[in-house]
């Protein structure tokens, strides 16, 4: 149990990537399940007084039961608040991002994204093939005006601040790409639509990499002296309650809000 967070488990060295924390029984409205079941189950129930035995009982049952399963599913879920996965799982990003309903937005804080051509490739394919539509706002370090802070982030690694200056400009352009790519993908059948992509640098020091995925969840990352945060354990939390949710929403509220806005240019 990690302290301060009561809902997040710890998985050690022992336990694969598939176990997560004790799942919780939680309380939500699903408005548009909750009336059709109602209609279902009120209908079976007036089914199996109005038709004839023993088709009411099929009928009338079948409908009214079902009806009854919408109400519930509209009412109860179950949810996992949050996990620390022993390994850094590019796939645990994919299924999330996959979830994510279209319109969300994903913000991503980085230093580098240093895989970022399998993300922008998963991006690419949900926007284009799925009509996502997200929002992707991007947060990297900003060599030009804190090169202290990328050289303190460097100092015991194999690669130097040159090295990752130049992944940091190869992520912008990037993006940008794939902006473009999405844009001609979206112009015909979506009347014209662009994709909502904005950049920012910013200059303080974070903890570690964190993706916000729309209002699912938050994925974060370590940051090591010696290595990536993707060569650690990975964090996922799903528990909008919880205190690390909160903390986490607001590293990137306020890293967003002092960050320095590089696309679209100002």
């Amino acid at each position: 149990m990690v302290k301060g967070f009561p809902t997040l488990e710890r998985i050690d060295s022992q336990t694969p990537e598939r176990d997560q924390a004790m799942p919780q029984l939680t309380f939500r409205k699903k408005e548009a399940v909750l009336a059709t079941g109602g209609l279902l189950a009120t209908g079976g129930g007036l089914l199996l007084k109005v038709l004839p035995d023993p088709f009411s009982l099929w009928a009338g049952g079948v409908v009214g039961l079902t009806g009854l399963a919408m109400v519930a599913y509209g009412t109860f879920g179950i949810t996992t608040p949050g996990r620390i996965a022993n390994e850094w799982n590019p796939k645990t990003l994919h299924r999330a991002l996959k979830r994510a309903p279209a319109g969300s937005t994903i913000i991503i804080l980085q230093t580098s994204i240093p895989d970022v051509t399998r993300l922008t490739g998963f991006l690419e394919e949900l926007l284009v093939h799925d009509q996502k539509r997200f929002r992707l706002h991007l947060l990297l370090l900003d060599y030009e005006k804190a090169p202290e802070v990328l050289a303190a982030r460097v100092q015991l690694r194999i690669e130097d601040a040159d090295k990752h200056t130049q992944e940091i400009q190869s992520n912008i352009d990037q993006f940008i790409q794939l902006k473009k790519r999405v844009d001609a993908a979206w112009k015909e059948p979506m009347s014209g639509a662009q994709l909502d992509l904005r950049i920012r640098l910013y200059s303080f020091l974070p903890f570690g990499s964190v993706y916000q995925i729309g209002d699912e969840c938050f994925i974060s990352g370590l940051f090591w002296n010696w290595t990536s945060s993707i060569n650690g354990p990975m964090i996922s939390v799903s528990d909008k309650k919880s205190n690390l949710w909160k903390c986490l929403e607001k590293q990137i509220a306020r890293g967003w809000d002092t960050a320095r806005q590089i696309y679209p240019p100002s």
